[in-house]
């Protein structure tokens, strides 16, 4: 989405003859490149938290200790240089990368997440719920993630349908006479 913006402000400011177009950044193509995928899920994850975290945010800005939801009050929650908010935890020490050290935080109920949960379930063929959150866990933090993780998960119907078991017959009842 953010290669077409660019795309179609580039083709915009050429079609003005008064305007330079050599200073704006060159024409993508072909296949989409990581950094690409990066930015794209870096201000998907942004417009997810303004509207779900909302009141959060205004609150860790304001630095005030009063966090109302008990799910999000037991972490220590931060806004990163992006503008993102983060969790931390026990692993603040460790020397693993920082986007693992401090994951996304993540509401249960938004699209986005719903997506991310589906394609690493479907990605990892099929993976179960505690692989899936696993998976999920080394970016994401998600509130009350095992349970919107196994309502995803088991309403797949793939899944269903491999796990069915087959009809029992049973043995033909002898009529005594």
């Amino acid at each position: 989405m953010r290669r077409f913006i660019i795309k179609a402000r580039h083709k915009s400011l050429q079609r003005k003859p008064t305007h330079q177009c050599d200073d704006h950044p060159p024409m993508f193509t072909g296949f989409l490149r990581y950094e690409e995928l990066r930015d794209a899920l870096q201000t998907l994850v942004k417009i997810t938290q303004r509207i779900h975290f909302s009141q959060l945010l205004k609150l860790i800005s304001s630095s005030s200790s009063s966090i109302k939801p008990r799910s999000i009050a037991c972490l220590t929650q931060f806004i990163d240089a992006s503008g993102i908010i983060r969790v931390g935890g026990r692993l603040c020490r460790s020397s693993a990368p920082e986007d693992f050290k401090y994951p996304v935080l993540m509401p249960k109920s938004s699209a986005l997440m719903l997506l991310l949960i589906r394609y690493y379930h479907i990605t990892c063929m099929h993976a179960g719920p505690q692989l899936v959150a696993s998976l999920l866990s080394s970016q994401f933090w998600i509130v009350s993630g095992r349970s919107v993780i196994r309502h995803i998960i088991f309403k797949c119907v793939t899944c269903t349908r491999h796990q069915a078991s087959t009809v029992k017959t049973l043995m033909s009842i002898e009529i005594l006479f």
